[in-house]
């Protein structure tokens, strides 16, 4: 389960990276090309937002998982 642990945390730090750079480069210069830059920055970004949260979400319900799993052992037969 923990195999791709690193997964969840490069690709919403590439996200927020790759739409910050864009959202800077819109707003540097006053081209009329660059609304492209901003819509495209502001997408990636978004997009950035909801893979950390479906990465915290994931990892909860990891935590949740193996809490219940040890809950499980600990159980004595009568």
């Amino acid at each position: 389960m923990r195999k791709d642990r690193t997964l969840g945390i490069v690709l919403p730090t590439l996200f927020f990276l790759v739409g910050a750079y864009l959202l800077y480069q819109s707003t540097s210069r006053s081209e009329w090309y660059l609304d492209l830059y901003l819509i495209a920055g502001a997408t990636i970004s978004a997009m950035g937002l909801l893979t950390a949260s479906w990465t915290i979400q994931r990892h909860l319900s990891i935590k949740r998982m193996e809490h219940h799993a040890g809950r499980l052992h600990q159980v004595e037969p009568r």
